[in-house]
């Protein structure tokens, strides 16, 4: 392969990450794993209340992960030290304290103070739309290109699917 072949190449690869996210299936795997186990909550109860009952960190719900490893939750009112995994958990378009544009605020700082340990955040939604996520996408990219994701879902009913960045605009 020739020296420009080499060159475009490496500017396409370049390109492409400031225009997707490509998850590492290890982080695909631990997200789904977390969700498998929201969801089975979900058969119970509504989102509203699952994210209360873990913003506060009631009974079985302390551990999101299931796996008994600390995660922090995003809001919560107990914060662990920075953990490796997170759970950011938002309802709404309003400011409040679950509304998705103050969670995705708390999600950039706790990637920014977590940058040496934090590689994974789940995040759930209950709604998705160009116009809420566009301010978030530049911090999300950023963050993926130095190996830390946010992890999308959104919570329709009972069901909790992933779904995907939109890529950005001008790229």
């Amino acid at each position: 392969m020739d020296q420009n072949t080499r060159n475009h190449l490496a500017a396409r690869r370049r390109s492409d990450s400031y225009n997707s996210v490509d998850f590492p299936r290890e982080i695909l795997d631990a997200a789904a794993a977390i969700v498998d186990r929201l969801e089975g909550y979900l058969a119970e109860t509504t989102y509203d209340r699952l994210l209360d009952q873990i913003a506060r960190r009631e009974g079985g719900l302390a551990h999101p992960a299931g796996t008994g490893d600390l995660i922090n939750v995003i809001p919560g009112d107990q914060k662990a030290a920075c953990t490796q995994v997170a759970l950011a958990m938002a309802t709404g378009t309003s400011v409040g304290r679950y509304g998705f544009p103050g969670i995705m605020r708390s999600v950039r700082e706790y990637m920014i103070d977590c940058e040496r340990i934090t590689n994974l955040v789940v995040l759930l939604t209950d709604t998705w739309g160009p116009r809420q996520i566009e301010e978030h996408l530049r911090d999300v990219y950023a963050h993926a290109r130095q190996g830390r994701y946010v992890v999308p879902h959104l919570v329709t009913g009972g069901r909790i699917l992933r779904v995907d960045w939109p890529p950005l605009a001008g790229h």
